[in-house]
């Protein structure tokens, strides 16, 4: 017979089977974590990242001008790319697993789906969000930044019209970080939308196609030397500075990171298609660059070697995808073996740096008279604004 705290246990046992370990079993069977982890990547980017915070400042500066119309109008196309790539590639990666799993469970099915879909638009936000969130900070940066301006006891003409263009700049962050906020919100219900639609999922796969070969094709007209620089790719190919600059480091960040992400989703889909483990195959490498004496370059290598072998054999068995998931694999471990290799070498820079160093003391030594140093000129600005300098500091 069972005793009451028999009974007890019996019941905390069932109550957290069915209403925690349960529900993130089936949790686990319909999120996989790459696209999760890449809108939390660019999110941790656009919205944390202190060098854009001038960024943020800038746009808000011009708001609403044609130049601000323009960076707008490419910025939200790279957005709208890299949440496409994040909510259709969680749409198949997520699919795959609950097929595999759950096919034929209706009532569970349903239910996984919706979280497919809750997950998909999360991670398609996310981008997003990071940029407005990137704008409130900025905002209230600014609004710091104007109660230390007012809290000075004795203002200047020149204060006070710095003080007014804050205020406007601040003004307009707010607007910003809601435009954005209320854009992303549209763009991502839209792809919810027409996530069925094969002429929508074309189109996107397309775009994101477009972006990797411009990514790859850009640096060519800016590397005479390189093999690659062929007069006729170097025609067809834009100013890349000029390329980039339209699209503004907003959107090279978001186009940047689409081509990255959709390298590894390739990965992750052909991973799960044939059920290779990915993670597993990384955290034994990884474990043997910490675990074995050799140089990370020469684990590098091993790797790239071992997965062109597998691709060999993948090929000679008829298991294409297994030879395309182990050709790019082996490609990444190439790309990590060289840039591993590099470290350490002195660049062009640092070996003309001795022959050239001499010339350049010589041309300081001459000029040096003339040209005031950055101090001196540093001393002088400050110098000027000593008032200010002291209403600040007794101003706290």
């Amino acid at each position: 017979m069972r005793t009451v705290s028999d009974w007890t246990h019996y019941d905390i046992e069932r109550f957290i089977s069915r209403y925690l370990w349960r529900p993130l079993q089936l949790l686990a069977s319909a999120v996989h974590p790459l696209p999760i982890l890449g809108g939390v990547a660019l999110f941790v980017i656009f919205a944390f990242t202190g060098q854009l915070r001038e960024l943020y400042y800038a746009n808000a500066e011009i708001l609403l001008s044609r130049e601000w119309f323009g960076h707008a109008l490419l910025g939200g196309i790279s957005l709208s790319i890299a949440s496409a790539a994040l909510y259709l590639t969680n749409y198949k990666l997520a699919s795959i697993k609950i097929d595999t799993a759950y096919g034929g469970n209706a009532d569970t099915d349903r239910w996984l789906r919706a979280v497919r879909a809750l997950v998909g638009g999360l991670a398609a936000y996310l981008p997003w969000l990071g940029v407005g969130v990137g704008f409130f900070e900025a905002a209230r940066h600014a609004q710091a930044t104007l109660t230390a301006v007012g809290s000075i006891q004795m203002q200047s003409a020149d204060l006070a019209k710095v003080a007014q263009g804050l205020d406007k700049t601040q003004s307009n962050l707010w607007i910003a970080a809601a435009v954005v906020a209320i854009v992303g919100v549209l763009v991502v219900a839209v792809i919810h939308r027409l996530r069925h639609n094969g002429m929508f999922r074309s189109v996107a796969t397309a775009m994101v196609i477009v972006v990797i070969c411009v990514l790859a094709l850009a640096p060519i007209p800016l590397e005479p030397r390189s093999p690659l620089h062929l007069p006729a790719v170097v025609a067809l190919m834009p100013d890349p500075i000029a390329l980039f600059r339209a699209f503004g480091p907003i959107g090279t960040i978001a186009l940047t990171f689409t081509a990255l992400y959709a390298f590894l989703a390739v990965i992750a889909l052909l991973a799960l298609r044939i059920s290779f483990p990915v993670l597993p195959v990384a955290l034994v490498i990884v474990t043997l660059m910490v675990l074995i004496d050799l140089r990370p370059e020469v684990i590098a290598w091993t790797a790239m070697a071992c997965f062109l072998v597998i691709a060999g054999l993948g090929l000679a068995s008829r298991r294409v995808e297994l030879a395309v998931l182990s050709l790019l694999l082996g490609v990444l471990a190439a790309n990590s073996a060289r840039q591993l290799s590099g470290l350490g070498q002195p660049s062009v820079a640092q070996q003309q740096a001795p022959e050239t160093a001499p010339k350049l003391s010589e041309a300081v030594a001459r000029e040096g008279a003339s040209v005031p140093t950055i101090g001196d000129a540093f001393g002088a600005w400050l110098a000027a604004r000593a008032d200010e300098r002291e209403a600040f500091a007794q101003a706290g």
